[in-house]
């Protein structure tokens, strides 16, 4: 089953378009994929700056819990 990279919704496949059963988005299958990977290479990125602001707020925690029990 493949999902819709707008809305996550169902796509069903009507030669040669995958249509989304929610929005209405029609791509070939060459633009399906290339949607997909571009999507996925931004999430990486997203999860990576969210990964990095864990553990800063981390660490500033650790410093400040530290600094307290002098």
């Amino acid at each position: 089953m493949s999902v819709c990279p707008d809305c996550n919704g169902v796509m069903k496949w009507h030669p040669p378009f995958l249509i989304c059963q929610l929005c209405g988005l029609a791509l070939r299958r060459g633009e399906y994929n290339k949607r997909w990977r571009e999507k996925n290479q931004t999430k990486g990125k997203e999860d990576e700056t969210q990964t990095r602001k864990k553990k800063m707020d981390r660490d500033e925690y650790l410093q400040w819990l530290l600094h307290q029990k002098k």
